[in-house]
């Protein structure tokens, strides 16, 4: 943004965008339903469960949640509740309290390393989101090649298939797909 803006271009002043380029409404559950055929027999309605297990309810098909979720989840609960874990095997969606979004470990496949960093077990800042200001962290590779992150702090939400970034203080040093 500052070199768009000390070149004097208009772009510099523009908001960033966090919307799906291709989906003009940003709607992308809508857009998925009328593209791909047979969605409704593909993700069928399933089960949401407590942290127990016990069944409270029935969801619209889990692609329709993020974890971390707590609006739309169809149930009332009389407290907050959040998506705490989705399960597309299981066809189930879990629920819980926002303590139970904390995780202080997890687990990466396909790193990818830069700037000359070679090591199996190294310490950054690790970020699980855009707009995440960071947590330090433990990283170290597996004997199969996924790799362990274990944070010096618990951080909400890690949510599997989103990416992660390392930074060693302003410097990007890899990132990974969260398992």
């Amino acid at each position: 943004r500052e070199k768009a803006e000390s070149a004097g271009l208009r772009t510099s002043k523009t908001p960033d965008s966090f919307e799906i380029c291709f989906i003009p409404d940003n709607d992308y559950r809508r857009y998925i339903k009328e593209n791909v055929e047979g969605f409704d027999t593909l993700v069928p309605e399933g089960e949401i469960l407590d942290r127990d297990g016990s069944v409270l309810g029935i969801h619209k098909g889990y692609v329709n949640y993020t974890i971390g979720q707590r609006k739309g989840l169809g149930i009332s609960l009389g407290e907050p509740a959040y998506v705490t874990e989705i399960d597309p095997q299981n066809n189930t969606i879990r629920i819980g309290d926002k303590d139970d979004l904390l995780s202080t470990e997890f687990s990466l496949k396909d790193v990818n390393l830069i700037n000359g960093i070679e090591e199996e077990r190294f310490q950054a800042t690790v970020k699980i989101r855009y707009h995440h200001e960071g947590e330090e962290a433990l990283l170290s590779r597996n004997p199969e090649g996924t790799w362990n992150v274990i944070f010096k702090n618990p951080v909400e939400a890690v949510t599997p298939g989103q990416s992660a970034v390392f930074y060693d203080s302003d410097r990007l040093i890899g990132g990974g797909t969260i398992l």
